[in-house]
């Protein structure tokens, strides 16, 4: 079973995800749009997702921000990405470790590629990972 983990510095709703299974050809396909860390529990079997591409503007908007990525195996979920923001509040994206004392990116998960981290730049912040759609 493949786990695939984001990290948030927010609350996560759960949402609804659509996966679509590979086709014959592609189901050696690497991974795009999640990648691996090492030396943490399970690490060969998180795969975190990139959030390069995130648009604060498309993501806080009624509509949300498409995203789709491709899991190993080629099988590819697809989800809508909708973040609620107060007033005073933004989110921004990075690579690991995010900050200095974090467990993630310095002493687990190492190497996680491109930015695993979509982070709330204050607390009133909240996302919402829905409706996905087969493609």
């Amino acid at each position: 079973m493949i786990l695939v983990a984001a990290l948030l510095g927010a609350a996560l709703t759960p949402g609804v995800f659509s996966v679509t299974p590979p086709a014959a050809a592609a189901a050696q396909a690497d991974p795009k749009g999640c990648g691996y860390g090492t030396g943490g529990p399970d690490a060969a079997t998180i795969c975190w997702f990139d959030f390069a591409g995130h648009d604060q503007a498309t993501a806080s908007s009624s509509a949300g921000q498409n995203r789709a990525v491709t899991l190993p195996g080629g099988y590819t979920m697809t989800f809508n990405l909708l973040v609620t923001l107060s007033a005073s509040s933004s989110t921004d994206v990075r690579a690991v470790p995010a900050y200095a004392p974090s467990l993630i990116g310095n002493s687990a998960y190492v190497g996680i590629p491109g930015t695993p981290v979509l982070r709330a730049v204050k607390q009133e912040v909240q996302l919402r990972l829905c409706c996905g759609t087969s493609s």
